[in-house]
């Protein structure tokens, strides 16, 4: 039996626990363990780091991809651990694979370092998960509420190309029965809904894509013959759970956990445009890998400070990253839009241009497209600099007041 395997241990104390572990031992003369446990009748696994915080939930209707987004990732599980921890929403998967498959049925689902989701063993990866499912689960948090279970269905895509022309494999998840993918923004926020997975905390924005009526997303035939929209598309990757804020929730730094990012959202474009890949187990006190990737989250959602974002899916830009010695390193070009900011990993540390305001003039932006706070006062770039240099008091006016900041990590330039 594989190492990877987990199996169902009898720990004896003050009462018998069943638990689920990876590599438990059977000592002889025990009664073997049933070969395919179901997590959802167990407590939690051992040495299982539930997540804390909250994830932030923004209402974001949009069809359109490119460039950057407002929203850090739009899928409604935000992180899953392989061996049935909890998330911050109080999620975990609550089953072995269900595959009509025999080399996947009754396995654990995990993530490798190259993206591709497997069941713990490399032949069930691939096309070979097309089709599988899993059980996800929500914690009460109150004890006499039982659990709520949905089951997503896994429906392998093929390759998305990353920048330079590397692939990484791509994924449709649905809810068993259900044609949406669980990327699609209304069906996202269903499924949030119907599992209470909303907090009181929102960022104030609604935003859309306004050319998005004009301009739909080309559909795309699988192999399977189904049709799906680009923007159904989500890739999978171990390491950290972020929240909406793009910070890190720091317990999701141990081993086991992944995510499933929306490839139309920031938390998949810092992978998939290789800004800050994310990496499976970073040593925890490499904080400047952490860092970069929340830096790179709050330059993409165009987070100066946590309040309000100002950006729409599509909205473009070109940024650098910091060079060890000193100066701008640029992957192409050195771009000939404006500055705009540069970046640590609180957001803006210097602004000197909103994102909004440099790709139209100001009458052509709907008010739906504005930040909240700026909604029906901001009529010119000064004002909009004005809103938020009161809103963000400790960002500085100039990028280059930020020439000498240590903390920096990107600057960004408006097209």
């Amino acid at each position: 039996m594989s190492t990877r395997r987990y199996i169902l241990c009898i720990l004896l104390s003050s009462r018998i626990e069943l638990v689920i572990a990876a590599g438990c031992g059977i000592s002889a003369g025990a009664e073997p363990a049933p070969t395919l446990p179901t997590l959802s009748a167990a407590p939690k696994p051992p040495r299982c780091a539930d997540l804390d915080g909250e994830r932030i939930t923004i209402d974001c209707s949009t069809s359109s991809c490119g460039g950057n987004s407002p929203i850090v990732n739009g899928f409604p599980i935000n992180g899953l651990h392989s061996g049935g921890c909890k998330n911050a929403q109080h999620l975990r998967i609550a089953s072995p694979i269900k595959s009509s498959n025999p080399a996947c049925n009754g396995r654990l689902l995990d993530v490798d370092e190259d993206g591709n989701l497997f069941a713990e063993v490399r032949e069930c990866r691939g096309e070979a998960l097309d089709g599988a499912s899993f059980m996800i689960e929500k914690i009460s948090e109150e004890a006499r509420t039982p659990p709520k279970n949905t089951t997503i269905k896994i429906e392998f895509y093929g390759s998305v190309v990353a920048y330079g022309g590397d692939t990484v494999p791509g994924y449709v998840f649905r809810e068993e029965n259900s044609a949406k993918s669980l990327c699609d923004r209304q069906t996202s926020l269903e499924f949030q809904q119907k599992f209470n997975l909303f907090n009181t905390k929102r960022i104030a924005q609604t935003t859309r894509d306004f050319r998005s009526t004009i301009n739909k997303p080309a559909q795309i035939t699988i192999d399977n013959g189904k049709e799906i929209q680009d923007s159904d598309i989500a890739i999978v990757f171990a390491g950290e759970v972020r929240g909406e804020d793009g910070e890190t929730l720091e317990k999701s730094k141990r081993l086991g956990w992944f995510n499933i990012a929306c490839k139309r959202d920031a938390l998949a474009k810092v992978d998939l445009d290789r800004i800050a890949p994310a990496q499976k187990s970073p040593p925890l006190s490499d904080t400047a890998y952490y860092d970069r990737r929340t830096a790179a989250l709050k330059m993409l959602t165009a987070n100066y400070c946590d309040k309000e974002r100002y950006t729409y899916e599509g909205n473009e830009i070109a940024w650098g990253s910091k060079r060890l010695e000193g100066g701008w390193r640029y992957r192409e070009a050195i771009p000939t839009g404006r500055q705009e900011a540069v970046w640590s990993k609180k957001g803006a540390a210097c602004l000197e241009h909103t994102r909004l305001h440099y790709k139209y003039q100001i009458g052509t932006i709907p008010k739906f497209i504005l930040p909240e706070g700026c909604r029906n006062h901001c009529k010119d770039e000064n004002e909009f600099l004005t809103h938020i240099w009161r809103e963000c008091s400790e960002i500085k006016h100039r990028v280059q007041d930020c020439d000498n900041d240590p903390d920096i990590y990107f600057i960004s330039h408006s097209h």
